[in-house]
């Protein structure tokens, strides 16, 4: 007599948590220069790689600490400048392979805001 295989199928998915490398939203390459200020008011001008509704890659040979707060000033794909609050969520080092740079998660974006990114990223 032959035996019959189970198998399990997933009707259902699973819901991973944020850390597993999932990304909410895909990112668009973004090759403009972003303006990074902290509390104090300084100012340091990076690069930025990509950029999605939830926040952005900028390359930096300075790397703060995860949980830094700033605030990072761009410009609208009309000319117009805006800014949105982001916090540093991953460090990169030119040591793992990749470009050294910071992954920040925007923070506390208005409806202005929000329409302005994504209008940032459907313009590139």
């Amino acid at each position: 007599m032959r035996k019959e295989l189970s198998s399990t199928i997933r009707r259902t998915p699973i819901a991973l948590k944020p850390e597993a490398g999932i990304r909410r939203y895909d990112r668009s390459g973004f090759g403009q220069q972003v303006v990074v200020q902290d509390e104090q008011g300084w100012e340091l001008p990076l690069d930025a790689l990509d950029l999605s509704e939830s926040g952005m890659f900028v390359k930096s040979s300075a790397l703060f600490e995860v949980g830094s707060v700033h605030t990072l000033h761009f410009v609208h794909s009309d000319g117009s400048p805006f800014r949105v609050d982001a916090k540093v969520v991953r460090v990169s080092s030119k040591t793992k392979g990749e470009d050294p740079g910071m992954g920040y998660e925007f923070q506390n974006v208005d409806d202005r805001t929000h329409n302005a990114l994504c209008e940032c990223i459907v313009a590139v």
